[in-house]
């Protein structure tokens, strides 16, 4: 076994991300769902690695290698002027380590959704990706080729090819996958057979859990096909001594007569950041068939921050202007975790995780059917002061469903930062009410002034923008579209 391999072992017992929730006979009853097609007995937590700088970034390292080895394998480095290499992450588990990829490797991303939203632009890919672009399909776990079923979908929908696929931990005996009828490698620094075999050699875990492993590692889905979800209150978690020093330690809290109210940066960073949705045409307008929003309002103007990920020059300038509000409005004293916002705000945590060494979870409105069925994946010891990180912001109430899950858990919550925010009323009346301040890089009002003055807009369409924005929850019945 490598030492490589053994390290990103040692550190899933020793953080305590390895699950069984007893029962290895394949019946189909209490198992951990890990995806749409496969279920098993077991359920191994990488994103609980993110929760720790220090184990973060060996995880990291251990990803970048697999990726290189990837690319010196199909001999694709780039894609060519105008045509980089993605790198496509596999579900909202797949965001964290694949943004902090990204960033490492200055690649574009995208992510692509199990299924097409209900609102918005209605994508089931996320970001921008060029027709026949070659891209890497990274999973954190890779259970079998009907596990990443909907991403390849997704990809092949936009032509894209696929070079391989990337993953943290390989729970299978497979090396390479077959897409389109060729046959593509799959690469992963870490895999099942070497976990458990070091488990067993070190008895590091119970015989019950190795055998049922050895069961799964050949047959996966073909065993467990069907199975139902492990309940929390059955699934047996394995306990070891962690060594939680990344994410120890009592913050100043912050000051007291902290003013309640939405803060953006600098008349700069404000207009640069307005400047680089502009031209990533994440701001469209339309009047003939107006976007819904997630809290169910009508729109004539949609802000699509997540075209963002796949420009790495402006996705650093504005994580840059994040950073520096962060520094010099909030405090790093006051902040002892990054939150992101599933699924939206997850890569822009990551990357602020990252530059700023904060430990990172993301909050999930619903617990979902996959892996532990939490609403806060990564490990988030009570007590501990929590930033929320958002992409934008409408009416507040998503992120200030996130502020409450993370409160109920035992955090404190007093900040919330997001790429942009529309103004609406509603929004500052509820961070208001619950004592949460936001900070923006952007807002509507600055938009709207860059947009005419760059002329991506006239001057009637801002008309009928700031018309919206006066009174956004009538708007759609006032202009006869409801």
């Amino acid at each position: 076994m490598r030492e490589a391999e053994k390290e990103l072992i040692e550190i899933i017992l020793r953080l305590n991300l390895f699950y069984y929730c007893g029962n290895g006979s394949g019946s189909g009853e209490g198992l951990f769902t890990l995806n749409e097609k496969d279920s098993a007995p077991f359920f191994i937590d990488i994103n609980g690695a993110a929760s720790f700088p220090h184990y973060r970034k060996i995880f990291l390292d251990a990803l970048l290698s697999s990726i290189r080895e990837l690319t010196a394998e199909t001999g694709r480095e780039s894609g060519g002027e105008g045509n980089p290499l993605t790198l496509a992450a596999c579900g909202h588990s797949a965001i964290p380590f694949a943004s902090l990829a990204a960033e490492r490797l200055s690649l574009p991303m995208v992510y692509i959704r199990e299924s097409a939203k209900k609102h918005g632009k209605k994508n089931m890919l996320e970001g921008s990706v060029n027709e026949g672009a070659d891209c890497i399909l990274f999973t954190e776990t890779y259970s079998s080729a009907a596990g990443i079923e909907s991403a390849v979908k997704g990809l092949l929908e936009r032509k894209c090819r696929i070079t391989g696929v990337v993953s943290l931990i390989n729970m299978t005996d497979e090396n390479r996958i077959e897409i389109e009828g060729e046959k593509r490698p799959v690469e992963s620094p870490l895999s099942l057979k070497s976990l458990i075999d070091y488990a067993e050699t070190t008895r590091a875990l119970p015989e019950k859990i190795i055998k049922a492993a050895r069961i799964w590692i050949p047959e996966g889905a073909a065993v467990f096909a069907g199975a139902g979800t492990a309940e929390g209150s059955e699934a047996d978690r394995m306990s070891y001594a962690g060594d939680t020093a990344g994410i120890t330690g009592i913050l100043p809290s912050a000051s007291e007569d902290a003013g309640w109210v939405t803060v953006s940066g600098s008349r700069k960073s404000e207009t640069d950041a307005a400047e680089i949705l502009l031209e990533l045409k994440a701001v469209t307008l339309s009047l003939s068939s107006p976007y819904r929003y997630a809290s169910g309002i009508l729109s004539p103007i949609y802000c699509d921050n997540r075209l963002m990920i796949s420009s790495p020059v402006k996705w650093k300038i504005v994580i840059e202007i994040m950073e520096n509000i962060i520094k010099d409005r909030i405090g790093l004293e006051n902040i002892e975790v990054i939150a992101g916002t599933s699924t939206a705000g997850i890569p822009h945590a990551a990357r602020l995780a990252s530059s700023l060494g904060l430990p990172l979870v993301y909050v999930k409105s619903e617990k979902g059917e996959r892996g532990k069925k939490s609403n806060i994946e990564g490990l988030l010891p009570y007590g501990k002061r929590v930033l929320v990180v958002e992409d934008l912001v409408s009416t507040g109430k998503s992120s200030i469903e996130a502020v409450r899950i993370l409160r109920a858990h035992g955090a404190i919550v007093e900040n919330c930062i997001a790429i942009f925010s529309y103004q609406m009323k509603s929004a500052l009346d509820i961070f208001s009410e619950e004592k949460c301040a936001l900070y923006t890089a952007s807002n509507f009002s600055v938009l709207i002034k860059t947009a005419v003055e760059k002329k991506y807009i006239t001057e009637e369409e801002a008309e009928k923008a700031v018309s919206w924005n006066k009174d956004p929850e009538m708007w759609g019945k006032t202009h006869g579209y409801e």
